[in-house]
């Protein structure tokens, strides 16, 4: 996921298939929404990534709690 994220290198320099990749992780996100803030700007999308990693994190919840009821049975 790092690789493919944009944390060492920018993700439009990359091959259309890893951008579109990319575009998927929540990681890719989380460092469109920093980088900016790291130089005080707004984000450009801040409405679209912001909602997006709070899905992430209850799609990660949800899945938690799923695993540990499978667990305890």
């Amino acid at each position: 996921m790092v690789l493919l994220c944009g944390v060492f290198f920018p993700v439009d320099q990359v091959a259309a298939a890893a951008a579109t990749v990319s575009s998927v992780l929540p990681l890719t996100h989380a460092i469109d929404l920093a980088r900016p803030l790291l130089n005080d700007v707004v984000p450009a999308h801040f409405l679209w990534h912001a909602p997006y990693l709070l899905a992430t994190r209850c799609r990660f919840y949800v899945s938690l709690v799923l695993f540990r009821r499978r667990l305890s049975q």
